[in-house]
Protein backbone atom coordinates (compact mmCIF):
# COMPACT_ATOMS: atom_id res chain seq x y z
CA UNK A 1 0.00 0.00 0.00
CA UNK A 2 1.23 3.05 -0.83
CA UNK A 3 0.59 6.00 1.74
CA UNK A 4 0.95 9.57 1.76
CA UNK A 5 1.84 12.19 4.02
CA UNK A 6 0.81 16.31 3.54
CA UNK A 7 2.38 19.22 4.93
CA UNK A 8 0.09 22.20 4.26
CA UNK A 9 1.01 25.70 5.34
CA UNK A 10 -1.35 28.67 6.28
CA UNK A 11 -1.88 31.71 7.64
CA UNK A 12 -4.72 33.57 8.53
CA UNK A 13 -7.02 31.17 5.94
CA UNK A 14 -10.05 28.76 7.61
CA UNK A 15 -12.64 28.27 4.83
CA UNK A 16 -10.29 27.44 2.09
CA UNK A 17 -7.91 25.30 4.91
CA UNK A 18 -11.75 22.98 5.51
CA UNK A 19 -12.26 23.06 1.88
CA UNK A 20 -9.00 21.88 1.12
CA UNK A 21 -9.18 18.65 4.32
CA UNK A 22 -12.91 17.84 2.84
CA UNK A 23 -11.45 16.89 -0.63
CA UNK A 24 -8.77 15.10 0.97
CA UNK A 25 -11.20 13.11 2.96
CA UNK A 26 -13.12 12.09 -0.42
CA UNK A 27 -10.39 10.75 -2.02
CA UNK A 28 -10.90 7.10 -2.58
CA UNK A 29 -7.93 4.41 -3.24
CA UNK A 30 -5.33 5.54 -1.26
CA UNK A 31 -4.07 5.49 2.15
CA UNK A 32 -3.51 8.84 4.17
CA UNK A 33 -0.66 8.54 6.93
CA UNK A 34 -0.62 12.00 8.23
CA UNK A 35 -1.97 15.66 7.63
CA UNK A 36 0.55 17.99 8.71
CA UNK A 37 -1.07 21.85 9.37
CA UNK A 38 1.41 24.52 10.42
CA UNK A 39 -0.13 27.46 11.16
CA UNK A 40 0.98 30.74 10.66
CA UNK A 41 -2.87 32.86 11.30
CA UNK A 42 -3.32 35.15 13.84
CA UNK A 43 -4.56 33.95 16.97
CA UNK A 44 -8.30 33.85 16.50
CA UNK A 45 -7.95 32.54 13.21
CA UNK A 46 -5.23 29.81 14.44
CA UNK A 47 -7.77 28.83 17.15
CA UNK A 48 -10.73 28.72 14.69
CA UNK A 49 -8.46 26.08 12.70
CA UNK A 50 -7.01 24.20 15.48
CA UNK A 51 -10.96 23.56 17.22
CA UNK A 52 -12.26 22.41 13.21
CA UNK A 53 -9.75 20.15 12.77
CA UNK A 54 -9.81 18.48 16.21
CA UNK A 55 -13.26 17.39 15.00
CA UNK A 56 -11.76 15.49 11.94
CA UNK A 57 -11.54 11.84 13.18
CA UNK A 58 -11.27 10.03 9.40
CA UNK A 59 -7.81 11.81 8.68
CA UNK A 60 -4.52 11.55 11.43
CA UNK A 61 -3.76 15.45 11.62
CA UNK A 62 -0.51 17.12 13.48
CA UNK A 63 -1.03 20.53 14.37
CA UNK A 64 1.16 22.80 15.00
CA UNK A 65 0.89 26.47 15.97
CA UNK A 66 4.43 28.69 14.08
CA UNK A 67 5.01 32.24 16.07
CA UNK A 68 7.24 32.75 12.64
CA UNK A 69 6.29 33.32 9.26
CA UNK A 70 7.58 32.17 5.79
CA UNK A 71 6.20 29.29 3.45
CA UNK A 72 9.21 27.62 3.43
CA UNK A 73 10.15 27.99 7.20
CA UNK A 74 6.47 26.43 7.48
CA UNK A 75 6.89 23.53 5.16
CA UNK A 76 10.41 22.44 6.68
CA UNK A 77 8.83 22.68 10.30
CA UNK A 78 6.24 20.38 9.18
CA UNK A 79 8.68 18.02 7.03
CA UNK A 80 10.35 17.42 10.36
CA UNK A 81 7.23 16.49 12.40
CA UNK A 82 6.72 14.03 9.21
CA UNK A 83 10.15 12.40 9.32
CA UNK A 84 9.74 11.64 13.02
CA UNK A 85 6.07 10.35 12.19
CA UNK A 86 6.77 8.23 8.87
CA UNK A 87 10.59 6.96 10.71
CA UNK A 88 9.10 3.00 11.03
CA UNK A 89 7.11 3.05 8.46
CA UNK A 90 7.63 -0.18 6.21
CA UNK A 91 5.59 0.95 3.01
CA UNK A 92 6.63 3.29 0.41
CA UNK A 93 4.99 7.07 1.54
CA UNK A 94 5.20 10.01 -0.61
CA UNK A 95 5.14 13.43 0.61
CA UNK A 96 2.90 16.65 -0.88
CA UNK A 97 3.16 20.51 -0.14
CA UNK A 98 -0.75 21.86 -1.21
CA UNK A 99 -1.63 25.19 -0.30
CA UNK A 100 -3.75 26.17 2.21
CA UNK A 101 -6.43 26.89 -1.06
CA UNK A 102 -6.07 24.09 -2.67
CA UNK A 103 -8.34 21.49 -3.73
CA UNK A 104 -7.80 17.96 -4.83
CA UNK A 105 -10.24 16.63 -7.67
CA UNK A 106 -12.15 13.29 -7.56
CA UNK A 107 -9.89 10.70 -8.17
CA UNK A 108 -6.59 12.58 -7.78
CA UNK A 109 -4.36 10.52 -5.68
CA UNK A 110 -5.99 7.36 -7.09
CA UNK A 111 -4.56 9.23 -10.58
CA UNK A 112 -1.35 9.63 -8.44
CA UNK A 113 -0.82 5.85 -7.30
CA UNK A 114 -0.83 4.75 -11.02
CA UNK A 115 1.40 7.07 -12.21
CA UNK A 116 3.86 5.58 -8.76
CA UNK A 117 2.93 2.04 -9.84
CA UNK A 118 3.96 3.04 -13.71
CA UNK A 119 7.09 4.54 -12.63
CA UNK A 120 7.93 1.95 -10.03
CA UNK A 121 12.12 3.88 -10.30
CA UNK A 122 10.59 7.56 -9.89
CA UNK A 123 11.38 9.21 -6.42
CA UNK A 124 9.21 12.01 -7.51
CA UNK A 125 6.53 13.49 -9.85
CA UNK A 126 5.02 16.74 -10.60
CA UNK A 127 1.67 17.73 -11.73
CA UNK A 128 0.29 20.80 -13.04
CA UNK A 129 -2.50 22.93 -11.34
CA UNK A 130 -5.22 24.61 -12.85
CA UNK A 131 -9.27 24.72 -12.65
CA UNK A 132 -12.52 23.56 -14.27
CA UNK A 133 -11.18 25.16 -17.45
CA UNK A 134 -7.72 23.29 -17.88
CA UNK A 135 -4.32 23.39 -16.37
CA UNK A 136 -2.65 26.71 -16.00
CA UNK A 137 -0.92 28.00 -19.66
CA UNK A 138 2.42 27.98 -18.18
CA UNK A 139 2.86 24.17 -17.93
CA UNK A 140 3.66 21.57 -21.00
CA UNK A 141 0.33 19.27 -22.21
CA UNK A 142 2.56 16.37 -22.76
CA UNK A 143 4.01 14.08 -20.00
CA UNK A 144 7.87 14.05 -19.64
CA UNK A 145 11.04 12.92 -17.18
CA UNK A 146 11.60 15.92 -15.30
CA UNK A 147 16.16 16.98 -15.88
CA UNK A 148 17.49 20.37 -15.36
CA UNK A 149 16.51 21.63 -18.76
CA UNK A 150 13.10 21.16 -18.46
CA UNK A 151 12.27 21.89 -14.37
CA UNK A 152 11.18 25.51 -14.38
CA UNK A 153 8.36 24.42 -16.83
CA UNK A 154 6.45 21.72 -15.09
CA UNK A 155 7.16 22.35 -11.29
CA UNK A 156 4.94 23.67 -8.69
CA UNK A 157 4.88 23.04 -5.40
CA UNK A 158 1.20 22.52 -5.15
CA UNK A 159 1.53 19.91 -7.58
CA UNK A 160 4.95 17.91 -6.01
CA UNK A 161 4.65 14.12 -4.86
CA UNK A 162 8.08 13.17 -2.95
CA UNK A 163 9.24 9.92 -1.85
CA UNK A 164 9.71 10.45 1.72
CA UNK A 165 13.56 8.32 2.10
CA UNK A 166 14.37 10.25 -1.50
CA UNK A 167 13.43 13.58 0.93
CA UNK A 168 14.92 12.75 4.27
CA UNK A 169 17.26 15.19 4.93
CA UNK A 170 16.60 17.58 2.59
CA UNK A 171 14.42 21.25 3.59
CA UNK A 172 13.24 23.97 1.59
CA UNK A 173 15.37 26.96 1.40
CA UNK A 174 14.01 29.22 3.66
CA UNK A 175 15.84 32.38 2.00
CA UNK A 176 13.13 32.17 -0.70
CA UNK A 177 9.49 31.70 -0.97
CA UNK A 178 6.30 33.15 0.09
CA UNK A 179 7.02 35.45 2.71
CA UNK A 180 10.14 36.70 1.89
CA UNK A 181 11.88 39.10 -0.26
CA UNK A 182 12.01 36.35 -2.88
CA UNK A 183 8.63 35.17 -3.29
CA UNK A 184 9.18 31.89 -5.29
CA UNK A 185 11.29 29.31 -7.08
CA UNK A 186 11.43 27.42 -3.42
CA UNK A 187 10.14 24.59 -5.19
CA UNK A 188 12.30 24.69 -8.46
CA UNK A 189 15.37 24.90 -6.13
CA UNK A 190 14.53 21.58 -4.45
CA UNK A 191 13.97 19.79 -7.26
CA UNK A 192 17.01 20.86 -9.36
CA UNK A 193 19.23 19.40 -5.58
CA UNK A 194 16.54 16.34 -6.20
CA UNK A 195 18.22 15.59 -9.51
CA UNK A 196 21.44 16.59 -8.28
CA UNK A 197 21.40 14.00 -5.99
CA UNK A 198 20.42 12.00 -9.08
CA UNK A 199 16.44 11.16 -7.88
CA UNK A 200 14.25 10.46 -10.70
CA UNK A 201 11.03 12.80 -11.58
CA UNK A 202 8.15 12.37 -13.76
CA UNK A 203 6.07 15.21 -15.09
CA UNK A 204 2.49 14.23 -15.83
CA UNK A 205 -0.67 16.66 -16.92
CA UNK A 206 -2.98 14.05 -16.69
CA UNK A 207 -3.93 14.57 -13.15
CA UNK A 208 -4.08 18.43 -12.03
CA UNK A 209 -4.31 19.26 -8.82
CA UNK A 210 -7.36 22.12 -8.42
CA UNK A 211 -5.81 25.87 -7.53
CA UNK A 212 -6.08 29.67 -8.50
CA UNK A 213 -5.26 30.80 -12.14
CA UNK A 214 -4.33 34.05 -13.14
CA UNK A 215 -5.34 33.79 -16.62
CA UNK A 216 -5.35 37.65 -16.95
CA UNK A 217 -1.78 38.26 -15.62
CA UNK A 218 -3.35 40.90 -13.02
CA UNK A 219 -0.30 40.13 -10.17
CA UNK A 220 0.62 43.53 -9.23
CA UNK A 221 4.24 44.65 -10.96
CA UNK A 222 6.15 44.71 -7.57
CA UNK A 223 5.43 40.93 -6.95
CA UNK A 224 6.29 40.07 -10.85
CA UNK A 225 9.82 41.80 -10.34
CA UNK A 226 10.11 39.99 -7.21
CA UNK A 227 9.49 36.51 -8.56
CA UNK A 228 11.48 37.48 -11.34
CA UNK A 229 14.53 38.16 -8.88
CA UNK A 230 13.78 35.06 -7.35
CA UNK A 231 13.87 32.85 -10.63
CA UNK A 232 17.29 34.80 -11.35
CA UNK A 233 18.73 33.48 -7.64
CA UNK A 234 17.75 30.10 -7.96
CA UNK A 235 18.98 29.36 -11.62
CA UNK A 236 22.69 31.24 -10.58
CA UNK A 237 23.20 30.04 -7.74
CA UNK A 238 22.28 26.23 -9.34
CA UNK A 239 24.20 27.00 -11.75
CA UNK A 240 27.07 27.98 -9.80
CA UNK A 241 27.33 25.05 -7.78
CA UNK A 242 26.49 22.40 -9.85
CA UNK A 243 28.61 20.79 -12.73
CA UNK A 244 25.45 20.83 -15.38
CA UNK A 245 26.21 22.19 -18.50
CA UNK A 246 21.67 22.52 -19.00
CA UNK A 247 21.86 25.22 -16.22
CA UNK A 248 24.88 26.82 -17.25
CA UNK A 249 22.86 27.27 -20.71
CA UNK A 250 19.88 28.44 -19.39
CA UNK A 251 22.04 31.00 -17.46
CA UNK A 252 24.04 32.60 -20.41
CA UNK A 253 20.65 32.43 -22.34
CA UNK A 254 18.69 34.25 -20.14
CA UNK A 255 21.30 36.82 -19.62
CA UNK A 256 21.38 37.23 -23.26
CA UNK A 257 17.64 38.18 -23.10
CA UNK A 258 18.15 40.43 -19.71
CA UNK A 259 20.23 42.38 -22.03
CA UNK A 260 18.31 42.57 -25.14
CA UNK A 261 15.22 43.58 -22.72
CA UNK A 262 17.46 46.31 -21.48
CA UNK A 263 18.41 47.54 -24.93
CA UNK A 264 14.78 47.53 -26.45
CA UNK A 265 12.82 47.52 -23.27
CA UNK A 266 10.97 50.42 -21.34
CA UNK A 267 11.60 52.03 -17.89
CA UNK A 268 9.40 49.36 -16.57
CA UNK A 269 11.29 46.51 -18.38
CA UNK A 270 14.93 48.12 -17.60
CA UNK A 271 13.68 47.56 -13.48
CA UNK A 272 13.11 43.88 -14.00
CA UNK A 273 16.48 44.10 -15.67
CA UNK A 274 18.05 45.72 -12.60
CA UNK A 275 16.39 43.24 -10.28
CA UNK A 276 16.90 40.37 -12.12
CA UNK A 277 20.70 41.15 -12.25
CA UNK A 278 20.41 41.35 -8.47
CA UNK A 279 19.24 38.13 -8.11
CA UNK A 280 21.92 36.56 -10.41
CA UNK A 281 24.61 38.40 -8.39
CA UNK A 282 23.08 37.39 -5.18
CA UNK A 283 22.56 33.72 -6.08
CA UNK A 284 26.17 33.35 -7.74
CA UNK A 285 27.51 33.98 -4.27
CA UNK A 286 25.41 31.13 -2.37
CA UNK A 287 26.01 28.30 -1.91
CA UNK A 288 23.50 25.39 -2.46
CA UNK A 289 21.62 23.49 0.86
CA UNK A 290 21.65 19.65 1.50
Amino acid sequence: MIRFAFVVATRNRHDELMRFVESLQEQKGADVAVLVVVDQSDPEVAEKNKTALGLVTDIPILYVRDEGLGLSRARNLGLRLIYEEIAAAQEPVFIAFPDDDCVYPEGLLEGVVRLIKTHPSSDFFALPYGDEAGIAPRFPKIPRHISLWNVFHVTSSVGLFVKARALVGMFFDEKIGSGTDLPTGEEVDLVIRLLAYGRRGVYDPTQVVYHKVNRKNTTDFSIRVAREMANAYVIARAARNLPSLALRLRLTARLVKDLIRWSFGDASSKLTVVKRLEGYRWGWRERLPR
